[in-house]
């Protein structure tokens, strides 16, 4: 597996327990965590802050009742990769609307994860 040196994954993720887990093993890896991020405010926030040093990102689709969409958007926009991270949400509409980004149906084991994160960063 390519380490993830030297890159920055934001993580969006309101289940603190989770956040921590895609955290601590984006970091294992030799990445920049940013975030958790636990709300689309707090989110937009840090992707204002960091701009286009975000290489990839981590979007739990549920923020306590809130869509994570206007935080993909942004990323589409600023064209930074991201995957979805979910456990309810209508992976029929995520496949439409994002079409190219990757969906992990949580529980996602964290290698699960990080393989999706590499794919997003070294795409061939």
């Amino acid at each position: 597996m390519h380490r993830l040196r030297d890159r920055c994954v934001l993580i969006v993720e309101d289940e603190s327990l989770v956040g921590m887990e895609i955290e601590f093993a984006v970091t294992d890896l030799g990445a920049k965590s940013l975030g958790p991020a636990v709300s689309i405010d707090e989110a937009m926030r840090l992707i204002a802050q960091e701009g286009n040093g975000i290489d990839a990102a981590v979007l739990d689709v549920d923020l306590n009742g809130e869509e994570v969409f206007p935080v993909a958007n942004r990323l589409k926009e600023l064209g930074i990769p991201f995957l979805f991270h979910t456990g309810n949400a209508n992976l029929d509409d995520l496949r439409t609307d994002y079409e190219g980004a990757p969906i992990c149906v949580k529980p996602t084991p964290p290698e699960k994860l990080l393989e999706q994160i590499r794919d997003l960063l070294f795409e061939e």
